[in-house]
């Protein structure tokens, strides 16, 4: 698996969100902006149900009544529940990859870039534990548009890393290894340890638990001198 046009397509959206813009917002009329604005508050509304009550046991009325808009309105931005909730998972994909582009902006080198996006990326589901439930646990079979869009944001978030650990080999930081399966190894173990901690508080501190990642996920891919973000 090759990293490609489409990693980067998506990095420069999430930049968009370090930038404080939205993807095709600029040059958006007032009336256009409005749009843009409730269809964030619906998505924040959809967030808040979901994580709150579950997939399955929130309605589009539910996500209305948080939203302070009529059901009708929520169905014009939305066909149904499924349809809101792939979208909702984009959307906190791109806050995520965002946070990631920008502590990666902050170190030099690829090891420390690639340490700096896993230590992120746990701190943002650290600090937003309903989102994590939303993404990590309401998600997951759901439905089959939803499993399949989980699907993809696993298989991005393994480009990212393998895109990393490419560049790695190549300045010969790190040993010739298979690539398309440690990326996965590394995506996989964060999963785990996120996933631990939601569902039975092990570890009890996810933001304390970066450390002992970072080592495990060097020590893993033959990293002997690596620069831990800070």
């Amino acid at each position: 698996m090759v990293p490609g046009r489409g990693v980067d397509e998506v990095m420069t959206k999430a930049q968009s969100h370090v930038n404080g813009v939205l993807p095709g917002e600029e040059g958006l009329s007032g009336k256009e902006l409005r749009r843009q604005e409730r269809f964030l508050a619906i998505l924040e509304a959809a967030g808040e149900a979901f994580s709150t009550k579950g997939y399955h046991r929130s309605t589009m009325e539910d996500v209305a009544l948080r939203a302070g808009v009529a059901v009708g309105t929520v169905y014009l931005y939305f066909p149904g529940k499924e349809a809101l909730f792939v979208s909702l998972l984009d959307h906190l994909a791109q806050q995520l990859l965002g946070a990631v582009v920008e502590a990666r902006s902050r170190v030099q080198g690829v090891l420390a870039k690639l340490g700096a996006s896993i230590a992120q990326a746990v701190r943002v589901f650290a600090a937003n534990r309903s989102q994590a439930r939303i993404v990590l646990i309401e998600a997951v079979g759901a439905s089959p548009a939803i499993d399949e869009k989980l699907a993809s944001i696993h298989t991005l978030l393994a480009e990212l890393v393998e895109r990393d650990l490419r560049e790695a080999v190549e300045e010969g930081l790190i040993p010739g290894q298979d690539l398309d399966i440690s990326s996965k190894a590394l995506v996989g173990t964060c999963y785990e340890v996120i996933l631990g901690h939601l569902r039975d508080g092990r570890p009890a501190s996810l933001e304390g638990s970066v450390p002992a990642l970072l080592d495990l996920v060097f020590r893993a891919i033959g990293a002997a001198n690596r620069r831990d973000p800070q």
